[in-house]
């Protein structure tokens, strides 16, 4: 988590949304995987108004791993919004400069 706000801060530094989105989405899955489920929704939603169809997969990532978080914690609304929000996204999605990165 050290290296993800150091991440972070380098994202909003830099004025990058994608990555600003792809290092929020990172940070919501290792709270959601550490058991913080209320930390990993925070972590999604800090980054959600940053989400279109020109930041790439990152935020189609984002999108669902706020639906898991959401579903986790027990809002199923809140979940089903974000599952369709990230099918919105992949649908219009443009790759971003970090999708030509690939892995």
């Amino acid at each position: 988590m050290k290296q993800a706000r150091t991440a972070s801060i380098c994202a909003d530094q830099a004025e990058h949304p994608g990555l600003m989105i792809r290092v929020r989405a990172q940070q919501s899955l290792m709270a959601y995987w550490a058991g913080w489920t209320s930390e990993a929704a925070r972590y999604a939603s800090a980054a959600e108004d940053l989400m279109t169809n020109e930041t790439g997969s990152g935020a189609v990532w984002l999108a669902s791993q706020s639906a898991r978080t959401w579903a986790a914690l027990g809002d199923g609304e809140r979940a089903v919004s974000a599952l369709r929000r990230a099918e919105e996204l992949r649908a219009a999605m443009e790759p971003d400069d970090l999708d030509s990165l690939g892995g």
